[in-house]
């Protein structure tokens, strides 16, 4: 059986979380691609317009790389919106990492973009990688 003290605790901790959730300004249109030994793999953004790539990235091999996607007013809580996002982050994690290695946030032209994924030849090892 919980005390009071400790119910109390929870209602403000659950408060708390969704005070801070409506006040983020972050999106659930979130896309992760890892990069492995058999599938190295990059990810562009193209202009569809002109076909012309906006961002490209070449993942590592091992790492593993999250774009977010977001748009004008947008909050977490709310459902993927199908306007064209403004804005766009991406990370670059190691293996088992919490912590990214590498990121960045940039600008979009505000017109929808179409998101590319090839793969380089296989099998690529790490760098430093002793066979």
């Amino acid at each position: 059986m919980l005390t009071h003290s400790a119910k109390a605790l929870i209602a403000k901790s659950l408060a708390t979380l969704v005070l801070v959730s409506a006040l983020t300004a972050c999106s659930q249109d979130v896309h992760r691609f890892y990069s492995s030994i058999d599938r190295p793999t990059n990810v562009a953004l193209y202009d569809p317009m002109t076909d012309k790539p906006l961002w490209e990235k070449q993942i590592p091999v091992g790492q593993t790389l999250e774009l977010n996607f977001d748009r004008r007013n947008e909050r977490e809580w709310q459902k993927v919106s199908l306007k064209p996002a403004t804005e766009f982050s991406w990370k670059l994690f190691k293996d088992g990492n919490t912590k990214p290695v590498a990121s960045d946030r940039l600008a979009l032209p505000e017109i929808p973009v179409i998101m590319k994924v090839t793969y380089r030849p296989s099998p690529e090892y790490p760098s430093g990688y002793q066979r």
